[in-house]
């Protein structure tokens, strides 16, 4: 383990509205002057170095409130032709902080320092709370399906209870975890690290962290890629009511087909309809009784419902899911390694608790939101009639009922910011391929880079020599493809 600290004072402009007073010294200057003290971030990883720092709480008011803490990592590039730094965000949001070893083998890693760090309100920042454990798994296993009076109800109470829990246990900090907050602290990384440009590459949530840099601090962007994309010129409200026709594509038209193909492993029904109505009896009978797994677990229809959704992210993970089916549909006659399975992956919450904190802390703080309840129950229960997979769920809706205001968000147009690449595939049950195409037309001088035959939620990194050539190329050499292009989906396993 060794030490090593920076010391720079280079330009940083806080957040857009604020302004110091004229003649007055500006509070700013006690953040950009800060000293990086470098620590080995975990003894069996000497290559990767941590440190922390302190930010304002509110970049429209520095030096107002207590300061946050946040936490960066560093993969220093030991490569001859060093091109700066690229910060890593893999979505979530969550933590980033050992991002940088899962391309520690890429050629990324000879051309740049590899940033991680964790956002405010997560990870060894400052952090904010919303639900326990038991709480998150309490909430995720009620059936949204049940339109009784009774459970719409109780998933409504559990929806401003969900609220009132994330403000009495984050306290003033919940306000401020939004992302013009996290775009100012990137900007507080890149000056402490003492760089002109920040690289970027962000994938999911990410993508919409990097979209809302750009647009604040276009002068300081250098190379950015955009994987998977978060329609970052819509709301958030926008955003989440377009996942349920997404997850319902990927379901119908990539998982349903794959199983019935493979009916001679799994059993499971030889065309896309018999495995539909197959997963749907199954689905009614766990609501019926549901299965009482090894020790206290049970697995009802939202657990049902949560596994599929889950494993359909990326393709890899099919057979497991149909695995997970087949047990399901056979449990009385199932062995018990093949129940250990399901209790293996039903124990617990299904779900991070501190995920959800931040996915809620920024879904409900950055863009507006309806906040009639009634009109979610009408809502949710149009849109679960046309794609019940997820659809139903959207009744669970804290931001109807948060406490705070959305600041003023800006308007991402792209104007003044360099060339960006953004990466999409088709079927992105996530992130759909509309939104992505949206964005990208909204997006002045973008090119979008779309994974064609795939539905894999991510693409960088993941075995796709096309779109990993495409990115690499542009981020080690700044060569953009000319206009839009496409590369060909890996082939279902």
């Amino acid at each position: 383990m060794w030490t090593r600290s920076v010391a720079v004072c280079i330009l940083l402009a806080a957040a857009p509205g604020y302004r110091p007073a004229a003649g007055s010294a500006d509070p700013v200057d006690r953040y950009r002057t800060q000293r990086l003290s470098w620590t080995g971030c975990d003894p069996a990883e000497p290559r990767l170095e941590c440190a922390t720092f302190q930010a304002p709480r509110d970049w429209r008011r520095p030096g107002a409130g207590p300061d946050v803490t946040l936490a960066v990592s560093r993969l220093a590039t030991a490569g001859p032709h060093r091109r700066g730094i690229l910060i890593l965000d893999g979505g979530g949001p969550s933590s980033n902080l050992d991002l940088p070893l899962d391309y520690a083998g890429t050629p990324l890693a000879g051309g740049y320092d590899l940033i991680g760090y964790d956002p405010r309100g997560i990870g060894r920042s400052s952090r904010i709370h919303c639900l326990t454990a038991a709480e998150l798994t309490d909430y995720l296993r009620v059936d949204a399906r049940d339109r009784s009076a009774a459970n719409v109800a109780r998933i409504q109470r559990n929806a401003r209870a969900t609220a009132q829990a994330c403000t009495s246990r984050s306290g003033d900090l919940l306000r401020y975890v939004g992302t013009e907050q996290i775009a100012g602290d990137l900007d507080l990384i890149r000056a402490l690290l003492g760089e002109p440009r920040t690289n970027f590459l962000g994938f999911s949530a990410g993508s919409w962290f990097g979209a809302y840099y750009a647009t604040l601090f276009p002068d300081r962007v250098g190379r950015f890629v955009l994987d998977s994309n978060t329609e970052f010129t819509a709301t958030m409200q926008t955003v989440v009511d377009n996942q349920p026709a997404a997850f319902q594509r990927r379901f119908d038209r990539d998982f349903l087909p794959w199983l019935a193909r493979h009916d001679a492993t799994y059993h499971y029904g030889g065309t896309p309809a018999r495995v539909r109505d197959r997963w749907e009896a199954r689905r009614a009978a766990l609501r019926r009784e549901p299965l009482r797994l090894p020790g206290t677990t049970t697995l009802g229809p939202a657990d049902l419902d949560n596994v599929t959704a889950a494993l359909l992210y990326h393709q890899d993970d099919f057979p497991l899911l149909a695995q997970v089916l087949s047990i399901v549909d056979r449990f009385g006659t199932a062995t018990g390694a093949e129940r250990a399975l399901l209790a293996d992956l039903f124990n617990g919450p299904p779900g991070d608790p501190d995920v959800l904190a931040m996915y809620l802390a920024i879904t409900c703080n950055d863009t507006p939101w309806t906040r009639d309840p009634a009109y979610w129950v009408r809502h949710s229960g149009a849109v679960g009639r046309r794609y019940p997979l997820q659809g139903y769920q959207l009744l669970f809706q804290p931001c109807a009922y948060w406490p705070f205001r959305p600041q003023r968000p800006p308007h991402i147009t792209g104007a003044g910011v360099p060339p960006v690449l953004m990466v999409n595939s088709v079927h992105d049950p996530a992130t759909p391929y509309e939104g992505a195409v949206r964005a990208h037309r909204g997006f002045a001088g973008s090119r979008l880079l779309t994974v064609r035959g795939s539905g894999d939620h991510v693409n960088y990194g993941r075995g796709n020599a096309c779109v990993d050539g495409v990115v690499e190329r542009f981020l080690l050499t700044g060569t953009l493809p000319r206009a839009d292009a496409s590369c060909p989906g890996q082939p279902l396993p």
